[in-house]
């Protein structure tokens, strides 16, 4: 628990100090007390995507295949006007 503390606390203050040179006056400490917050959360979707292989984007759904190729899901219909066909 103690090197928990001590990671939180050190973390805390590498934020702070970044911000105080990002930004007039850096981040108050209430802002400061949610950075383990933002750390789990950001840690979280980060976890997320290795293990999911499709990523939802404005309303789309998009499948991301080996290498890295993106395309869009099976079934997916676009919505408007059909793209041109180039001859």
């Amino acid at each position: 628990a103690l090197a928990l503390a001590a990671t939180c606390a050190a973390k805390i203050a590498l934020d702070a100090a970044t911000a105080r040179l990002l930004r007039p006056g850096g981040f108050r400490v209430g802002q400061l007390a949610f950075v383990p917050a933002k750390d789990l959360l950001f840690g979280a979707a980060w976890a997320t995507g290795l293990v999911r292989n499709e990523v939802a984007w404005r309303g789309t759904t998009i499948a991301v295949g080996p290498g890295t190729r993106v395309a869009p899901q099976p079934g997916f219909e676009p919505e408007g006007e059909p793209e041109a066909q180039v001859a």
